[in-house]
């Protein structure tokens, strides 16, 4: 398992990420046949109401594919729900993510 910690600058009242050891990949077989092959991720969730956590760079490495925990800021008064940021600003109407 890879994990990524994706850091926001130091800014007050900026959103730190969470502990990407608390937000572990799930567990999916892949084929030994696919070893090095590409594994899709899976869903992206609410770490908090604040951050979205994702599952990059899937590798199928012994018969379990392995991804990099990654984290994306929904920023400022946006939030997140059901893995996807909800804009409020004037820029960023709707839905977005990664």
């Amino acid at each position: 398992m890879k994990l990524l910690l994706v850091l926001a600058p130091l800014v007050a009242g900026c959103n730190v990420p969470p502990d990407a050891n608390k937000y572990p990949p799930p567990t999916v077989s892949c084929a030994p046949d696919d070893a090095g092959a590409v594994c899709a991720p899976p869903p992206s969730s609410c770490a908090d109401q604040h951050w979205i956590v994702y599952y990059d760079d899937g590798q199928c490495v012994n018969n379990q594919c392995e991804w990099t925990t990654k984290f994306f800021d929904c920023h400022g008064n946006d939030r997140c729900e059901q893995g996807r940021c909800f804009g409020s600003g004037p820029t960023l109407p709707g839905s977005y993510g990664p």
